[in-house]
């Protein structure tokens, strides 16, 4: 799982500069977190694919990407998690690929984004369409998309950013769905395998934009 793990190291190592500048380690650490930022940016989807230029989130055999049936999925949420930590290799390193990279991920999500504002848990990323489709983790694309707007001044993102807040409102916050998260989860009834990891990252942006 590249996007889970790769972008978890990264936002790990430049979290850990960030909080001691003048760290002795910071040289060594950004150096790791680049290759792993460059490890996403050498394994990401063709440009005519439904989900363009966004970073597998599902490997096997080793370092060889596999595009058989078993293995031609997309965790959606797991592209905008990698985009996330992108933008920190980008503030830690001001190189505008990484910001670049990133901009390709929000794209690919508001060209993909449902009419009802959401996205389906896992994808074909080739045609685009739904192979496991509920999921509560929306709220990742959604900080992403913040973070473009409000950082980088990408306001051609605020509509699906918009719509996808206003789907989870209305839906997992209401109905308690909470659940399609975990990268080697399996499809269950509803209410069954419940998780709390999108729960605290929509409470973080509803905070940022908090007015009382």
């Amino acid at each position: 799982f590249p996007t889970l793990y790769y972008a978890s190291f990264i936002r790990l190592l430049t979290a850990a500069i960030r909080e001691q500048p003048n760290g002795a380690g910071n040289k060594a650490a950004l150096e790791r977190a680049t290759r792993y930022g460059q490890a996403l940016l050498d394994n990401r989807t063709p440009a005519a694919w439904a989900y363009a230029q966004v970073p597998l989130t599902h490997r096997a055999r080793g370092n060889t990407a596999q595009f058989s049936d078993d293995f031609k999925v997309l965790q959606v949420s797991r592209i905008a998690m990698a985009g996330l930590a992108l933008l920190d290799l980008h503030e830690a390193t001001h190189d505008k690929k990484w910001l670049d990279a990133t901009v390709d991920i929000a794209k690919a999500l508001k060209q993909n984004q449902l009419p009802e504002g959401r996205w389906p848990w896992r994808v074909n990323p080739e045609t685009g369409v739904s192979v496991d489709d509920y999921t509560s983790d929306q709220a990742q694309a959604i900080l992403l998309l913040d973070d473009l707007i409000a950082k980088h001044g990408r306001n051609e993102f605020l509509e699906a950013r918009d719509k996808a807040v206003a789907w989870m409102l209305e839906n997992p916050c209401k109905t308690l769905r909470w659940e399609g998260q975990w990268d080697d989860a399996i499809v269950v009834p509803p209410y069954t395998n419940l998780e709390w990891y999108d729960t605290g990252l929509f409470a973080e942006y509803l905070l940022r934009h908090a007015t009382a």
